[in-house]
């Protein structure tokens, strides 16, 4: 990726704004920060950046979903037509006895199943059935992170907080 990306042209979403009619503009990307939103650019400030034109689509901050259930990945489309009674029954079994590498396997394919979405940040409440809490929230911690991703994970039915904390505080 450029140091620079000049996202040019686009629809920009505005909360605070005309959210019905959103204003053309430019984005000044440098690293990793949004440095600029407008429409007239120096060419000092947009030397060497990267261009995409973004005529005709909307440009939006990135999603957040704050209830998600990467065990459940597996499962997409195998029992959508059942009530809720019924797919707890059959799902939840599923996401037991996995192995460290398919814990991996199904974190990925849910984090490219949520930026297909323009989701870019979740709150994983983890399925950790039967391995240890702190094996399990590391591998699928490294998988989220491997794609630069801020992940909050909540394992299902975990209260210990001295793991919890132990987890939170390497890097």
């Amino acid at each position: 990726m450029a140091d620079k990306l000049l996202i040019k042209g686009g629809l920009v979403y505005d909360h605070d704004g005309d959210v019905h009619r959103p204003s053309i503009a430019d984005i000044l990307v440098e690293g990793s920060d949004i440095s600029a939103i407008g429409t007239d650019f120096s060419p000092e400030q947009t030397a060497g950046a990267e261009v995409v034109d973004a005529s005709n689509h909307l440009v939006v901050p990135g999603l957040i979903n704050a209830h998600y259930h990467s065990h459940d990945t597996l499962c997409r489309g195998m029992f959508e037509d059942i009530p809720l009674e019924f797919w707890l029954l059959y799902t939840l079994p599923m996401g037991t006895f996995r192995s460290k590498e398919e814990i991996r396997i199904r974190t990925l394919v849910g984090a490219l199943e949520s930026m297909r979405c323009g989701i870019t940040t979740v709150q994983d409440m983890l399925g950790l059935i039967p391995m240890s809490f702190s094996t399990l929230m590391r591998k699928s911690a490294n998988a989220w992170f491997s794609l630069r991703w801020c992940s909050i994970s909540q394992p299902l039915g975990c209260f210990d907080i001295k793991t919890c904390y132990r987890l939170k505080s390497r890097k």
